[in-house]
């Protein structure tokens, strides 16, 4: 029997990838890794990969100007 999930493809560096592939660990969000800069990932997790990527970077960006 076939299956399919709605997905969306992703491009991005390498850094967001790996804050995304960190999400994937507690979620199991990306349905294929397709190389270092392109994943697919299952549609109904992007709002909080959305935020979990922007709290990421946002910590880091204060960091370096405290």
């Amino acid at each position: 029997m076939v299956r399919s999930i709605k997905g969306l493809l992703v491009e991005c560096n390498a850094s967001v990838k790996q804050i995304i592939m960190k999400h994937n660990r507690e979620e199991n969000c990306v349905i294929h890794d397709i190389d270092d800069n392109t994943i697919f990932i299952d549609q109904k997790y992007l709002k909080k990969i959305e935020e979990d990527v922007e709290c990421v970077i946002n910590s880091i960006v204060k960091k370096n100007f405290d």
